[in-house]
Formats: C-alpha cells, structure tokens, sequence
C-alpha cells in the first residue's frame, strides 16, 4: 500500500471521531467541517513523520485542538441575548429536547464557553481520553485552558441542576457527565457523511480560497443525498391524456406457460425486433438478460430487461435504458431499477412496470401478459384524521399486455401499482438516501421529508413535534449493562388535523452509537395523537423482548391485560416518562394507565396505526 493510500484509508476511518468534535467545539457544521479539513490537511504535511512515529491519530486530534484553540471569544453574560443565538439551528434543533430542559440548559451553557474550553471538554468525553490524555493533546498554552475547562465545569452543573428543576425533577449531579457526553453526541451527529473526505483534504492543501473549499465541500456532501422524486427533468408540467400503446402484439397466447416469468416472456415493442439494437442493450450487463421491451413512446425511446442476479440474488432484477426518440442503443441512459420482483397475490410475478423520465412528469410504463387490460396508479397519499388513508387513481389501458401514461410530476415513495393480481409499490429508481434511519439529529427533518414526498405537500405546510425519552444504563434490552439510550416520539400535524407517529430508539455504549431502530412513520387517529405510544427493545436480554411505554404522565402506573380483562402482569411506575415491561407472550393485549390518584387514564389496545406509504393493503 502507498503511502498516499495508506493517508486515504487513515483520513477516511479518522473523520467522523475528529469532525464531532470540532462540530461540539464551533457548533456550526460549516465551520466545523473546514477546520476538520485543516486539521487533516496539517496531517497530510507531516503524515510520514507521524505514520513512522505510529502516532497518527494522536498528530491529527493535535492538530485539531491547535486550529480551534486560537478562536477565542469572550463569554456572554447569562442569558444570551435576544436574538444572538450562537448555535447554529441545526444543531440546536438536534439536541431534540423541550426549551428549558436539560438538554438545552446544558447546550445554552455550552455556547457560553470559548471555542477553546468546548474543543478541549469535547474531546475529553468523544475520544474517551485516558487521565493525562487531554494534556499531551494541547499545546503550550494549555495550563490556562485546562483552568478554563475546570470553571466551566461548576457553571455547566448550575445549568444542568436548572434544567432539571424546570423538568420538574431533582438534582443529579452524578449524571452531569452523562447528560453532557448525549449532548455532544447529539450534537456530533449533525455531521453529515462525506463520500470522500479525502478529496477536501486535496483541495485544502491545494490552498484553494476558503470560498472554493466550502462550495466542495457542499458539492461532496450532496453526492447521494436524493429527493423525495422518482425522476426529474424540465418542462410544461401537463400529463398527456390515456392512451394505450401500439408496440406490436406477442404471438404468444395468454395461456402460454412462457408466461409465467418475465425471464422467459417475448420481448414486445417495435425496436425489439431488431437483433443488433437488443444486443448493444443486454451485452452491456454481467449476467444474462432478457429484454422485455423496446419502443419509442411519448417522445422517449425506453427499453426494459430482466436479469437474475444482479445483486447477488436469484429474484429477476429490471434494468432501465432511456433517452430521446431515436437515440441509437449505444448512447442511451441505463439505470438498475429497484430489484423487488413484483408479485401477485398468488406469488407469481405477472406485472413489470418503471416510471421513466419525461420533463417534469412520468411515463410510466407497463407489461403484463395478454388478457390484461388495465392498471392503475397513485403518487401520493392523502392521509385522514380518522387514521385512514385515501389514494387518487389514474387509470392506464393496456393492449396486448402493454401500456403507458403520462402522468404529472415525479413520482416517489408512496408510488402504488394496481395491475391484475399485483397491488404493491412501483419499481422505480432506488436512492439509498432515500431509506437511511432517522438518525438523533435528524429525526424531525426525515420525517418531515417523507411526510412532504409521500403527500406532495410543501414541508412548511407540516408541522413536527418532538418529544425525547432518556433510556437510563441497566434498562434492560439495550444490548449491555452499561448502555444508555434514547427513544424519540416524533408526532406530523397535516393540513386539515391528520397526524402521522414515528418513533426511533437509539442505543450508546463506550463505542458510541450501538444500534439505532424504530416504527413508522404511521398514520394514526387524530384523536389518539395523546395516547400512549410503545417501541420495542431488540437488545439481547434473557427476560424477553422489552416493551417500553410512553406517554403517561409522571407516577403513573401502567399494565398489560388482556383483551377480553385480566391482567397479565403487575402494574409498572413511569420513571422519566417511560413505563419499561415485558412484550406480551400473546397479541392482542391492552394497556391500562392509571395516574397517582388511581383514576384509569387509558385502557385500549395500543394505537397501531398504518403504515404511511400505504404501498399494501392490510
């Protein structure tokens, strides 16, 4: 291995540890990620020095805390002013937790301190330093930070005793260490993935202008992070009425075996007649392919195949080429379309169908066998306050087993396809952005997104509350005894009162994020948006899967019945507003709440909700 490579490997495996904590130190991932960027660009200039020494982790935490310690300011008397937040929203937002509550008292408290004593405290906690190991990071400079850091410690407790007081709890000061470190982690976790962090690197030693690293910098974290659209393009925005397509009819007969599997269906359109055009197409890919179909329609020329093992596995997967009328074979676009086969409810796949590209709509295109005569299609969803959902259909006609239609816009997440015995979501270009968990910091804007992409509604229209559950160490299903975690209950009001639940868990060790999981989003009744939500605990434990249940108010009690009566285990206390118990042997069960006076608040089944792509029927 290079040299050259073995900086690549090194910046690549070192960012995320060094980026968190100049992230917690400048509170502002734009500023945080540039003096990451400088502080491996230092690196880079000494990197077979500090590679020889086996110290490069060491030489690139240094140099870290070299570039913040400069940035000094003078702390702002108690509390800030009006108006000068010097938390970026963004991260305020990620830290997640009700104005005035730990949480903020203690970011408030941290955005009071200089630059210099949160690097210097934030790398003490994120790296996990050793006694002395915060000392031989700083420079000369140190014994008056490290004072700095001391005195900042009574202040950061008056905030975290403040905090609890306004949550209505009592002091705790043995928790200051561990309230701060999910702080900081929260606040880490603003940062983005870089695809290549290197290649900012590069640009920073190339002593590009500060203005040009920033618009890389922008430009590389925006590789893969997709919208909620199918495809995009430019146009008009009118749809073209219904009409079926004229490809040619199969000579095949609608009773032909043949037709049992797309792999061994005849290839239907006019260009698919035509040997050399075919061949161009599937010689391109790794494995055998059918082609299904080619034709120009709409002003596009499209061709359609299938192929086993694409990824890996043996469920045909479709494959997209596209591009004007009349592009020849060689030049048109070719694109890996989602690789669900699409099945019907007899578990026979009887329908290929893609949405392709047209200006600012879509074609969408589909194949069935003979005798088929119609499918239909929905991009959004248009969810209720009684917890229902209510989907618009346009219909496409179908001859000879193919048809198409124009229809408006992008299509995206919530795209569903009725055709014959299939009734399930549209294949479509996959964005793995698209399906990545709503980590901590960004819990309110991922669901806030998918709402906006599964309605089609603007995302000021949606209004997003989140309510943050701290999950003590010990509680058990957090995968071990030292773990803490956090569970967050995120709740979408639409125009017109319909409420959409997500919940998400997410676990910490010594390590860092353990794992990290949850349900939703769902569509639930309006009037069920108070009621208690439950989250599972997937951790190893020896006492069943854990079932944590929130919502109740504090000394609350809460217990699982039956259906039909009967209790099926003993009442359990709320603790910081969560009531942890044992997932039920048997289903269905109900939850009765009782506050401290005894009086029942809720006894029902748990609000189950549906799921808000609506992609199935239940």
């Amino acid at each position: 291995m290079t040299g050259a490579e073995e900086f690549g490997g090194f910046v690549a495996a070192r960012w995320p540890e060094v980026e968190a904590v100049a992230l917690a130190a400048t509170l502002d991932p734009a500023a945080a990620r540039e003096t990451t960027t400088a502080a491996f660009a230092t690196l880079h200039a000494g990197w077979a020095e500090a590679n020889e020494s086996g110290a490069p982790t060491a030489a690139v935490r240094r140099a870290l805390l070299a570039e913040l310690a400069p940035r000094r300011r003078r702390r702002s008397p108690d509390p800030l002013p009006a108006g000068a937040d010097p938390v970026d929203p963004e991260v305020r937002a990620a830290v997640g937790a009700p104005e005035g509550g730990v949480e903020q008292a203690l970011l408030d408290a941290l955005a009071r301190e200089t630059v210099a004593v949160r690097a210097a405290g934030a790398a003490a906690l994120l790296w996990d330093l050793p006694a002395g190991g915060l000392e031989s990071l700083l420079g000369p400079s140190r014994d008056g930070l490290l004072a700095d850091v001391g005195a900042s410690r009574g202040r950061l407790l008056e905030a975290h005793r403040a905090g609890r007081v306004a949550e209505g709890l009592g002091p705790a000061d043995d928790r200051l260490d561990t309230d701060l470190a999910d702080v900081l982690h929260r606040v880490a976790d603003v940062a983005g993935p870089v695809p290549d962090p290197e290649a900012l690197v590069r640009l920073r030693t190339r002593r590009l202008r500060r203005r040009h690293l920033l618009v890389a910098a922008a430009g590389l974290a925006s590789v893969g992070a997709g919208g909620t659209a199918v495809l995009t393009g430019r146009g008009d925005g009118r749809a073209a009425a219904a009409r079926p397509s004229a490809p040619g009819p199969s000579t095949l007969a609608a009773d032909d075996p043949r037709w049992s599997s797309p792999r061994s269906w005849p290839a239907r359109g006019a260009l698919a007649a035509d040997p050399r055009f075919a061949s161009v197409l599937t010689s391109s890919l790794a494995t055998d392919a059918t082609l299904l179909y080619a034709h120009d329609v709409e002003g596009l020329r499209v061709a359609l195949a299938a192929t086993d093992n694409l990824d890996g596995g043996s469920s045909p997967a479709i494959i997209l080429w596209n591009g004007p009328a009349g592009t020849p074979a060689e030049r048109l676009s070719r694109t890996d379309v989602t690789p669900d086969a699409m099945y019907g409810r007899d578990g026979t796949r009887d329908v290929v169908a893609v949405g392709v590209p047209h200006e600012e709509d879509t074609l969408v295109l589909v194949l069935a066998r003979p005798g088929v005569g119609r499918a239909e299609v929905s991009g959004t969803v248009d969810p209720r306050p009684d917890g229902t959902i209510v989907r618009t259909w346009t219909g496409i006609e179908l001859r000879d087993g193919v048809g198409t239609r124009l229809v408006q816009g992008p299509l995206g997440v919530a795209t569903r396809l009725r055709c014959d015995d299939f009734d399930g979501a549209l294949p479509r270009v996959f964005d793995a952005s698209e399906w990545d968990p709503y980590g901590p910091a960004t819990a309110r804007r991922a669901v806030l997104e998918r709402v906006a992409a599964a309605t089609g509604l603007a995302p000021d229209r949606v209004t997003v509350s989140v309510t943050r559950y701290r999950l003590r160490r010990g509680t058990r299903g957090l995968g071990s005894p030292r773990a803490t975690g956090t569970l967050r209950v995120v709740l979408a009001t639409l125009p017109g009162s319909a409420v959409v639940r997500s919940t998400w868990v997410e676990t910490r060790d010594r390590g860092g994020v353990a794992s990290s999981y949850g349900e939703g989003p769902l569509v639930i009744p309006a009037a069920a948006a108070d009621a208690p939500a439950v989250q599972m605990l997937y951790g190893e434990t020896t006492e069943g899967t854990t079932m944590l249940v929130v919502g109740p108010p504090a000394a609350a009690t809460v217990q699982v019945r039956g259906p039909s009566g009967g209790d099926r285990g003993r009442p359990v206390r709320v603790v910081d507003g969560v009531a942890v118990l044992r997932e039920p042997a048997s289903y269905p069960f109900t939850l009765r709440v009782r506050d401290a006076d005894g009086r029942i608040l809720y006894d029902d089944e748990p609000v189950q909700g549906r799921d808000l792509l609506d992609l199935w029927d239940l």
